[in-house]
């Protein structure tokens, strides 16, 4: 349904939630670490955000590993033993000359203490210029957090009829029509089409005609296999009369999902 954000000054009258606009808070002095971890023991909030690293860490060295990790431990640490959830607003780097521009475990900005300390890392890119009133974001879980490396999800962020911000998560078959559809997805919807057709068919030809329709070798075309299992498009059975490595795929419980 969205989120209003002209609900947001109703939730903090009522407790729910806190909102401070760019605080004068640097996480380099001890005494504003206090003063914030004090706040949250008063509050009790359970979500913290923090907008962003560049600036509640100014005058740190974010290229130096033993420094990011001190002020992890001692400004977010405690905060998320207590139950609390942090989310902390950081950026890329640009891309070397010759390096991967996509790869997320080398392209946050700063030591590699940064991404080591997070329990998961988000990436969040707008993927195109929208028309007035919206436009789409893609939320994605990248690193060895995410199955087969990567989950998306895509964003719709419009004017709402009341005049507020509606932000709201599409779901797959939005996702495909309106917010465009990644190589994996694409290779997850061949193997979808193939199952629709025939109804029931074995793995490895599945395999073999999807990698001669996309010209793609046998890893990637795998890991869009998994992620159309793991969404439920299609299920995978062991065959009938045949030997325990013989698997065929039928028709998932989220199929119909994609109409």
């Amino acid at each position: 349904a969205g989120t209003d954000p002209a609900d947001l000054s109703g939730f903090a009258q009522e407790g729910r939630l806190l909102i401070y606009n760019r605080p004068p808070l640097w996480l380099a002095d001890d005494r504003a670490k206090a003063m914030l971890h004090a706040l949250a023991e008063q509050r009790r909030p359970d979500f913290i955000l923090i907008d962003s690293l560049l600036a509640a860490a100014s005058g740190i060295d974010l290229n130096d590993n033993s420094g990011v990790r001190e002020l992890f431990t001692k400004a977010v640490l405690p905060l998320t033993t207590s139950g609390i959830t942090v989310v902390i607003l950081h950026h890329r780097r640009k891309a070397p000359p010759g390096g991967k521009a996509d790869d997320p475990r080398s392209a946050i900005l700063g030591a590699q203490a940064i991404g080591a300390a997070a329990g998961r890392i988000l990436s969040l890119e707008r993927i195109e210029e929208g028309t007035a009133g919206r436009f789409l974001l893609r939320l994605a879980l990248v690193g060895a957090w995410a199955p087969g490396g990567q989950a998306e999800t895509v964003i719709e962020v419009a004017d709402a009829p009341n005049g507020g911000t509606a932000v709201r998560a599409m779901n797959d078959a939005e996702q495909m029509r309106r917010g465009g559809v990644n190589a994996k997805q694409r290779i997850a919807l061949a193997f979808v089409a193939i199952v629709r057709a025939r109804g029931c068919v074995p793995k490895s030809d599945a395999i073999t005609e999807v990698k001669e329709e996309t010209g793609l070798g046998d890893t990637k075309v795998k890991e869009g296999l998994k992620d159309a299992i793991a969404r439920g498009w299609i299920g995978s059975r062991p065959a009938e009369g045949a030997g325990k490595n013989r698997h065929e795929l039928v028709p998932g419980p989220s199929i119909e999902a994609l109409e």
